[in-house]
């Protein structure tokens, strides 16, 4: 997996390791390779429980195909338009003035740093 290998011989990425496992952690994802079988799990931690979510399988193909970094702004790029969609429909139906400030200063900072992401992900490509 191209991803897999960039992190390898990325001088400043640490691998961490036990009897099973290596994995590393950056931007909201988690790679884990298997050393019995070599297989991968790329798992998004940005979620609000405390289990990580496994990608889709779509968004394993970006990791295989394009590597690490463009395969991270992808899967953020993904939560962001998700989280961006939830308040969204939260502003259409909720009436409370509060709560519509505190939706919408939300919703600025995701539209923000999605649209960080997605230059960052134009200049790569």
């Amino acid at each position: 997996m191209r991803a897999w290998e960039e992190l390898k011989n990325d001088r400043q990425a640490i691998i961490c390791e036990d009897l099973n496992t290596e994995w590393f952690i950056d931007m909201g994802v988690m790679i884990t390779r298997f050393k019995k079988d070599g297989s991968f799990l790329i798992q998004n931690t940005m979620t609000n429980n405390e289990y990580f979510d496994e990608i889709s399988p779509s968004q394993y193909d970006k990791f295989k195909m394009y590597g690490w970094e463009i395969g991270c702004l992808n899967l953020n790029i993904d939560v962001n338009n998700e989280t961006i969609e939830r308040y969204t429909n939260k502003l259409r139906h909720d009436i409370n003035q509060d709560v519509r400030v505190i939706l919408e200063d939300r919703l600025e900072k995701v539209l923000n740093k999605n649209q960080y992401y997605i230059d960052r992900l134009e200049k790569l490509m």
